[in-house]
């Protein structure tokens, strides 16, 4: 079952329009590996922080491999989640039981979403860099290639 971030003190389930407007996995869908490797960073916080053991750590990483694996694979249908994290977390504790909900400990949800977005970022800014610089390199060659060529400018 997908987890909801918000709507627990309601007495009434929350409209099917709300909860489609409130999504977001449609589009951070593709933060999953950011998240996942944002969600190991904290696991390993966690451990050196002596909050989790480190078998519960070693449980988590695993999963968390499996869990990435499967979306890199497309095995993991994008369902119900409200958004990337929770369908993670959700993958996580189905996977390993209450172990997984710890990995939650001492981070907020706006904590994943600004360590995805920059993380996302900077892989961006690596491929746009890559782009430019082979982008340059065509042109260089073309015009090595082309030096003896006039042009009116």
């Amino acid at each position: 079952m997908a987890q909801k971030l918000w709507g627990g003190r309601f007495r009434e389930d929350i409209d099917a329009l709300v909860n489609r407007f409130n999504a977001s996995l449609r589009f951070d869908h593709r933060l999953y590996a950011h998240d996942i490797e944002g969600s190991m960073a904290h696991c390993r916080m966690l451990v050196a922080k002596d909050i989790i053991s480190d078998r519960e750590a070693a449980l988590i990483l695993d999963a968390l491999e499996d869990i990435r694996d499967r979306l890199e694979r497309n095995e993991i249908p994008l369902g119900d989640d409200e958004d990337i994290h929770g369908l993670v977390e959700r993958l996580l504790v189905e996977k390993i039981g209450d172990v997984g909900a710890k990995l939650h400990t001492g981070r907020s949800r706006n904590d994943q979403v600004a360590l995805d977005v920059r993380l996302w970022v900077k892989a961006a800014i690596g491929r746009i860099t890559d782009l430019v610089r082979r982008t340059q390199a065509a042109l260089l060659t073309l015009a090595e290639e082309n030096i003896d060529i006039s042009l009116a400018g």
